[in-house]
């Protein structure tokens, strides 16, 4: 009988350790994000209106970019202590936001990652979807 009490004993250690674990760090570390959007041909967008949205949006949430190209943009967000560069690939029906390279506290760990990066990223892709809608809507107009 004292077999199943120490058995459930040790699964509400556990379950107690894991619940302060995840309260006191925050859940540091998540698994890497890979945002991607989706463009439809019905909006009118060509690579160029791409680009040119992810890097409005890119300056807008204080990435540097690095380099841009037809197919690619290339960007780094720095904070004290840490820095991540991404690459962004894409064309006239979509793009995925790409983990380059990190340093301090966004070093890589295997497939995680510091949840800042995550919230970065995702927040970037917001305000990728953000311009391309606004595109979109001044070429409706323009029309």
């Amino acid at each position: 009988m004292r077999k199943p009490k120490l058995a459930f004993a040790v699964v509400i250690a556990l379950f107690t350790a894991s619940v302060t674990c995840f309260s006191l760090s925050g859940c540091s570390s998540q698994l890497i994000a890979t945002p991607t959007g989706q463009i439809y041909a019905s909006d009118n967008l060509t690579a160029k209106d791409v680009k040119n949205s992810i890097i409005i949006a890119c300056q807008g949430r204080n990435w540097q970019v690095l380099d841009a190209n037809d197919h690619k943009v290339t960007a780094r967000y720095r904070k004290p202590g840490m820095s991540v560069t991404i690459e962004i690939d894409f064309n006239s029906t979509s793009y995925t936001i790409n983990w380059k390279e990190s340093t301090g506290e966004l070093e890589r760990k295997g497939d995680t990652i510091n949840r800042h990066y995550n919230r970065w990223v995702n927040n970037l892709k917001v305000d990728i979807d953000r311009q391309l809608k606004t595109v979109k809507m001044q070429k409706l107009y323009a029309d």
